[in-house]
């Protein structure tokens, strides 16, 4: 059992853990599979709730050994850990419910004076993806989503690039949460932005700040992140 297989596990089906489902692909037999990747056969079952969590706890045990009240995982990070890029998604839509929490979560974002100088669009027809994707130099795979959050942000406002980001990783993660698979497209400083936002007939006063096409995902590919030591420090950055 590696690291890697088991951030597979949480990527593939903690999602269901959270939303209180817990019905995923078992392999057939009478007891949780030894290795997650097993998960993936496609005979269908349930488990019941405390015999998952224990069996999650006991992976986390290994590999996230760090005790947080007495307990080895913490939800709402695990969820953040768990978020990766998704650029291939099943055909299946995404439940009205959702899209509206979603854009909850984006609205209580944080914002400078809360000024909220945000607008939120959310695209589900075909033809209009296919014509956002269509405009953009790396987002063509926005035509296959099954849906696209446009985040946009009134020019007038001193800090409409760093709420409308805030809010953006709001989508994300709330996206995460409910185990739908997004990515991040650019807007803000892209020769596209101005076309995207008439093509969606957006007010002048606004600019894009960026794209979320959201999906199922078909496939969720795990990149490598730098090690924490790498990248931090404390009080003061350290002398050579």
């Amino acid at each position: 059992m590696t690291e890697e297989a088991y951030l597979f596990f949480l990527k593939n089906r903690m999602p269901e853990l959270i939303r209180l489902n817990f019905c995923i692909h078992r392999t057939g037999s009478s007891g949780l599979p030894a290795d997650p990747h097993s998960c993936r056969v496609q005979q269908s079952g349930s488990w019941h709730a405390s015999e998952l969590i224990d069996w999650v706890h006991g992976y986390a045990k290994i590999f996230f050994p760090i005790r947080i009240n007495e307990r080895f995982m913490n939800l709402g990070t695990t969820i953040l850990k768990c978020r990766h890029s998704v650029r291939e998604y099943k055909p299946d839509p995404i439940e009205e419910n959702i899209l509206k929490d979603i854009l909850e979560c984006a609205r209580l974002a944080p914002t400078a004076m809360n000024e909220q100088p945000w607008l939120f669009g959310v695209i589900t027809g075909r033809e209009t993806l296919e014509k956002v994707a269509g405009l953009t130099d790396h987002g063509t795979f926005i035509a296959e989503a099954a849906a696209c959050f446009a985040v946009f942000g009134k020019k007038n406002a001193k800090y409409y690039l760093e709420d409308c980001c805030a809010a953006t990783e709001n989508i994300i993660i709330a996206l995460q949460a409910y185990g739908i698979g997004s990515c991040w497209v650019a807007g803000e400083k892209k020769d596209y932005a101005e076309a995207v936002r008439t093509a969606l007939e957006v007010p002048e006063e606004y600019t894009l700040v960026s794209l979320v096409p959201a999906g199922y995902p078909l496939d969720i590919p795990i990149q490598k992140k730098k090690p924490l030591k790498d990248i931090h420090f404390c009080e003061k950055y350290p002398k050579e």
